[in-house]
């Protein structure tokens, strides 16, 4: 929820920066068109990233030898899978 709030709050303060700049409707428009874009596209970038660690984490726990006892190995990987669904949610929530 506090991701949420700070995003809409970033997105908010670029579209009013740029509604408020002295250039025509159209230059403006063709702005908040890419700055959306560009911001998308790092989120997209920021939670694949992410996923890609929990997924490598995942893997060396699942399948190397650590030293690591059993029961803490398992509790690793629930944590990793309720991370991941928290990430999962927070893109979704975040790109539509």
């Amino acid at each position: 929820m506090r991701f949420n709030k700070f995003m809409a709050g970033v997105v908010s303060g670029v579209v009013l920066g740029l509604l408020v700049a002295p250039q025509k409707g159209k230059e403006t428009r063709q702005k908040v068109k890419e700055t959306a874009e560009a911001w998308k596209s790092r989120l997209v970038h920021l939670f694949g990233k992410g996923e890609n660690e929990l997924d490598e984490l995942q893997h060396i726990l699942e399948n190397e030898t650590t030293d690591l006892s059993e029961d803490v190995r398992q509790k690793l990987l629930k944590l990793v899978e309720e991370n991941r669904k928290t990430y999962q949610h927070a893109r979704l929530e975040s790109l539509s």
